[in-house]
C-alpha cells in the first residue's frame, strides 16, 4: 500500500477510503465500549473504565478519524447515571435506616428489610438528592468542554468528538471514584475502631472521604482531558485548556449545587 498515488487497490483497483481502513483496523485492535459493546456488555465496559484511569496510554489508541458513535457514548453515559443513582440511594437509604434502629436502640424488622427500606420516604429523597448530584457534576464536567468553540473550528472537530472526550475523559473516572466512595462502609469501620468513635459516628471521616474522592476525580478527570486534547484532538494548548477546564467545572458546579441542593434539605 505505500507508494499509491490514488486510493486504489493495485491488485484489482478497487476504489477504497484511508478512513474506512483506518477504523477498522484500529477496531480490531483496541477500540473502547462505544464499538461492539453488545458482545460483551459487562467486561468491555469494565475494562474500558479501568483504561480511562490511564490518560496518556488511552487517548493515544484512539485515533480522530475513527468516527464517535454518539448513540453508544450517550447509552454509556446513561448506564452510569442510572447505577450511580441506583448504587448511592440504597446506600444512603441503608445508612439512614440504621442510624435510626440503632439511635432508639430498635431491633432490626422481621420480614423483608429491602422491601421496607425502599418503601420508605426517605428512600425517594435520597434518589432525587444523588440525580440532582450527578446533574450537576455530570454538567459541570460537559459544558466548559464546548467554550472553545473558534478553536475546535480551525481543528476541525466537532462537537461529537468532544462528546468522546466527555464519557471517556470524566464520565467513566466519575463512575469509578463514585464507586470508590460508596466502599467507605469497611474503611470507615476501621477508622471508628483505630479512633475509638462509634461506627456510624465518623462524620468528619465522611467528609474527608468524600473530599479525596472529588478531589482525585477532578485531577484525573483534568489530566485525561489534557491528554485527549494533545493526543486525539491535537489542539493547541491541551494544559492551558485542561486548567482552564478544571476552573470552569469547580466553579459552574458549585454554583449548581449552592442553587439546587437547598431544595432538596
Amino acid at each position: 500500500m505505500y507508494g499509491l498515488s490514488e486510493a486504489r487497490c493495485p491488485e484489482c483497483g478497487t476504489a477504497f477510503q484511508w478512513e474506512t481502513l483506518l477504523h477498522e483496523l484500529s477496531r480490531r485492535k483496541r477500540f473502547p465500549f462505544e464499538a461492539d459493546w453488545w458482545k460483551h456488555p459487562l467486561r468491555r465496559f469494565s475494562r474500558t473504565t479501568l483504561q480511562t484511569l490511564r490518560p496518556r496510554r488511552f487517548w493515544r489508541t484512539i485515533q480522530l478519524h475513527n468516527p464517535p458513535l454518539a448513540e453508544s457514548l450517550l447509552g454509556a453515559a446513561g448506564a452510569v447515571v442510572f447505577i450511580l443513582v441506583l448504587l448511592g440511594t440504597l446506600s444512603d437509604a441503608v445508612r439512614s435506616f440504621l442510624q435510626l434502629r440503632m439511635a432508639a436502640f430498635a431491633p432490626l424488622p422481621a420480614g423483608n428489610l429491602v422491601v421496607r427500606i425502599m418503601r420508605s420516604s426517605a428512600t425517594w429523597f435520597f434518589a432525587v438528592r444523588w440525580s440532582i448530584s450527578l446533574f450537576c457534576w455530570l454538567l459541570s464536567t460537559l459544558a466548559p468542554l464546548f467554550v472553545f468553540q473558534e478553536s475546535m473550528h480551525r481543528a476541525k472537530v466537532k462537537n461529537v468528538h468532544l462528546l468522546r472526550v466527555w464519557v471517556y475523559g470524566a464520565v467513566l473516572p466519575l463512575f469509578f471514584f463514585k464507586l470508590i466512595e460508596q466502599v467507605e462502609w469497611p474503611i470507615r469501620g476501621v477508622f471508628s475502631t483505630i479512633t475509638g468513635t462509634g461506627a456510624y459516628d465518623g462524620e468528619m471521616f465522611d467528609a474527608l472521604w468524600g473530599l479525596g474522592c472529588s478531589v482525585a476525580f477532578l485531577l484525573t478527570a483534568t489530566w485525561s482531558i489534557r491528554q485527549a486534547y494533545r493526543h486525539y484532538l491535537r489542539m493547541p494548548h491541551a494544559s492551558a485548556v485542561a486548567a482552564s477546564w478544571l476552573v470552569i467545572a469547580v466553579l459552574f458546579e458549585g454554583v449548581l449545587e449552592l442553587s439546587l441542593n437547598p431544595l432538596f434539605r
